[in-house]
């Protein structure tokens, strides 16, 4: 449902590729990850669900391969859990997309015009529920905007859930002073910027990634 709850990541994902010249290809169709329904079923069922969900992944990825791939970026961060979660033997082919980003953009110098930003890592709360043993590279995402020439970077204090508490997340970057607020969490975005609408700008850490290569905010 990425494409459709967050349409904005994808333009970003897809400008920064073509900035780096990195070779990518979509697939037309992909099936679900499947965490939406282990949200529904009851519980003796989840291991089940589970089994049906690595069906759905390897699909994906047998996709992929038709077409030459041999890693899959989700622009999800709930799908690349699942998937690092399910398909643990092939948990290499499986990246979220500020993974690959990231790994393209080291080395290269990045600045953006002075900005204050309030960090939100994400409550993580739907996939690692069901999923505790996998995570992603949270540390390193937060990591890298050390580098970015022109940005100041505050971090909200953990332990906020952007289902049950999206306006107190908003509120923290208020009192930091916040120019905006960016959430690493591509989940976490949808409801932080609905909570901070007219209070203060919700950025997808991808547009700070597209903003600090040259892309404006009025093209995104």
């Amino acid at each position: 449902y990425r494409p459709f709850s967050t349409p904005n990541i994808l333009r970003e994902v897809a400008w920064i590729l073509g900035k780096l010249g990195m070779a990518h290809t979509w697939l037309e169709k992909e099936n679900c990850c499947g965490l939406p329904l282990m949200h529904q079923v009851a519980s003796e069922d989840r291991p089940q669900m589970a089994d049906t969900a690595q069906g759905f992944v390897r699909g994906n990825k047998e996709a992929a391969a038709q077409k030459g791939a041999s890693r899959l970026a989700y622009c999800c961060a709930g799908c690349a859990h699942v998937a690092k979660s399910v398909d643990a033997e092939a948990e290499l082919s499986h990246s979220y997309i500020l993974d690959v980003l990231l790994d393209a953009l080291q080395g290269r110098s990045l600045r953006i015009k002075p900005l204050k930003v309030a960090y939100f890592e994400g409550c993580h709360t739907s996939y690692r529920r069901h999923f505790p043993q996998t995570s992603l590279n949270w540390p390193a995402y937060r990591q890298f905007l050390e580098g970015v020439e022109g940005l100041a970077v505050q971090e909200i204090a953990g332990g906020l859930c952007c289902k049950n508490q999206p306006d107190r997340i908003v509120a923290a970057a208020q009192e930091n002073r916040a120019d905006a607020l960016v959430c690493a969490c591509s989940g976490c975005t949808v409801a932080v910027r609905a909570a901070g609408q007219g209070k203060i700008r919700v950025m997808s850490y991808t547009e700070l990634l597209a903003r600090s290569l040259g892309y404006e905010p009025s093209g995104l």
